[in-house]
């Protein structure tokens, strides 16, 4: 597959959203942390590189 992009999945009304115009999953990912997770405000930018 090309190009892709990271969505989190807890943002139910942004999945469908994509799913309904033809995206589609390809490797869905587990969100981990150590210690307690805080929601994130604003834009969701993850570090792949981590």
């Amino acid at each position: 597959p090309g190009p892709g992009f990271l969505l989190p999945t807890r943002n139910g009304e942004v999945l469908r959203w994509c799913l309904e115009r033809g995206l589609r999953i390809v490797q869905p990912l587990t969100l981990m942390s150590v210690g307690l997770y805080n929601e994130p405000r604003g834009a969701f930018m993850p570090s792949v590189l981590f």
